[in-house]
């Protein structure tokens, strides 16, 4: 199983409420994209963001990643390596500045597993 970190709430704390879902809207759909390509190559990936957004929405789960660390970090433990979806947006959202995403990539290397960056010319 390989384990994908995409962005999701860095840069958004400053967006009216409205603004903010719309965000995490497009950045689920681009992450959502890119599984849907490597599952059909036959990758077995995960994604954090994709299997909680719905259920943070709709029950109001913490945005911030110290509520999420623990969680990814297990998730981190079950997978055989780690992609990283090198996403930026016009929102100031960037995946060099996001704090769970350079928290899983750390946590990744420091039990050894296999992380690889992917280009992400294609997103907004």
């Amino acid at each position: 199983m390989i384990y994908v970190c995409s962005l999701y709430s860095n840069g958004i704390s400053k967006l009216d409420p409205r603004e903010q879902e719309s965000v995490l809207d497009e950045r689920v759909d681009y992450t959502m994209k890119r599984v849907h390509e490597w599952l059909l190559e036959g990758k077995y990936v995960y994604s954090p963001i994709l299997h909680c957004h719905e259920i943070s929405r709709k029950y109001g789960l913490p945005k911030e990643y110290a509520f999420w660390q623990a969680i990814d970090r297990n998730a981190i433990d079950h997978c055989s390596e780690v992609y990283v979806l090198k996403m930026s947006d016009r929102f100031n959202g960037c995946w060099t500045k996001s704090v769970g995403i350079q928290d899983e990539i750390t946590y990744a290397e420091s039990i050894g597993k296999k992380v690889t960056y992917f280009d992400c010319e294609d997103y907004k």
